[in-house]
């Protein structure tokens, strides 16, 4: 099973894109088990899914001047979350939308809870994106000094109001890239 697709990017480029979230995909024996009906979850897979964002990082890589590696997750975040963290230092697992979503966007159930089968999901679908975008990574450093940045593409639906947006990223761990940049007053969030 292949979770990840890899788009090289130029030998020398230090930018990843990172596309998790654009797939609808979900395979047929994790379908079985979610609890909506088709109806609901493709309205589910409609607010879940960054719809073409997949798309505009392969436009953006052909219009960069140094190609960026771009990294898309195959399957739905309904499958697994790759953004998420897979233990309980998640903040979005209180309310089912961790690393393994057990509510919908609304807090309807999507999986039976508790869940009896999230280390299946963590190994078949979590850990292989995980290893796969750590590798890209690392393998970086042979071409360049440091990776800039791991871009994460993403789109908000317009019905969420800038200070609910604003909660939902203040939950967040914030992350410091090595570059140097969030000394000069910005920071990166993940």
């Amino acid at each position: 099973m292949n979770n990840s697709s890899i788009l090289p990017g130029h030998p020398s480029s230090p930018v990843i894109l990172h596309v998790p979230h654009a797939s609808r995909t979900i395979p047929p024996e994790i379908r079985a088990a979610l609890l909506l009906d088709d109806a609901a979850l493709d309205a589910e897979l409609d607010e879940a899914t960054d719809t073409g964002t997949d798309l505009i990082a392969a436009l953006g890589a052909d219009h960069a001047q140094v190609r960026p590696w771009i990294v898309c997750n195959a399957y739905s975040r309904l499958v697994v979350d790759p953004e998420r963290f897979p233990d309980d230092s998640e903040p979005a697992t209180a309310y089912g939308r961790g690393a393994v979503y057990t509510r919908t966007c609304t807090g309807t159930p999507l999986r039976q809870e508790p869940l009896t089968d999230l280390d299946a999901l963590l190994d078949a679908y979590f850990r292989p994106y995980a290893t796969a975008v750590a590798d890209l990574v690392t393998a970086s450093a042979p071409w360049t000094p440091k990776v800039l940045g791991k871009n994460r593409l993403h789109t908000v639906p317009v019905e969420i109001g800038a200070e609910s947006a604003m909660q939902i990223r203040h939950q967040r761990r914030e992350v410091r890239c090595g570059t140097g940049w969030p000394a000069r007053g910005g920071s990166v969030t993940g």
